[in-house]
């Protein structure tokens, strides 16, 4: 079975045949990198058929999170949280995240809230339980493992003074890279780190240097 088939088995586990025709009739669509990631996202993100939704996924996820901000700002924290700890948060969340922490994402996503309580936006992820995210009992992870990559998409415009200075080492080294770089060895979402990053980004470093 050539890619093409493939590709097709895969859309018939999330759509139905009248949308997989339309789709299939856009080259440009079906060739897309991420298109098993799109398929199996489709079938979360919507209650309708909308083939619409593959010509600018990440414009639709962006007026999704925008959708779950207004319905409810400390479900839009959680999200958020989970792409600076790469797509993984411990239960409960006061284990791994600070107040001063969330505080601090609130103010950056200019939320009209600022004093979330962590067990407010522990309740209020119930929300995109199953539809974005895993309620594994001791811990919440994705629906998938490329949906960290959708998330990074939207959240290094939102919140890029946070994810340096409390992401993860492992994003710190990967994911940041210096304004101007011509490094495009990594397919990876990076942080562009602006020169009104440096000091953030140094003091972050040293940090790290002083833990170990």
């Amino acid at each position: 079975m050539g890619n093409y088939g493939r590709q097709e088995n895969i859309a018939s586990c999330h759509m139905n045949p009248s949308t997989i025709e339309i789709l299939f009739a856009d080259e440009k669509i079906h060739k897309e990198d991420k298109f098993y990631t799109f398929c199996f996202l489709y079938s979360h993100f919507l209650l309708t058929e909308n083939v619409t939704f593959f010509k600018n996924p990440y414009s639709a996820f962006r007026e999704e999170f925008e959708k779950i901000c207004c319905r409810s700002e400390p479900c839009y924290i959680g999200p958020a949280l989970l792409t600076m700890f790469d797509g993984k948060l411990s239960k409960p969340l006061s284990d791994q995240i600070s107040g001063e922490l969330v505080s601090t994402l609130c103010v950056e996503c200019k939320l009209s809230k600022k004093d979330m309580m962590l067990s407010q936006i522990q309740q209020k992820l119930d929300i995109v339980v199953g539809r974005y995210i895993i309620d594994e009992v001791t811990a919440y992870s994705l629906v998938h493992p490329e949906l960290y990559e959708i998330l990074l998409h939207y959240f290094i415009k939102k919140i890029p003074e946070s994810l340096i200075a409390f992401g993860s080492n492992d994003f710190l080294q990967t994911r940041v890279k210096l304004e101007g770089s011509t490094n495009e060895s990594s397919n990876l979402v990076s942080v562009v780190m602006e020169k009104k990053h440096t000091e953030i980004y140094f003091d972050r470093l040293i940090e790290e240097i002083y833990l170990k």
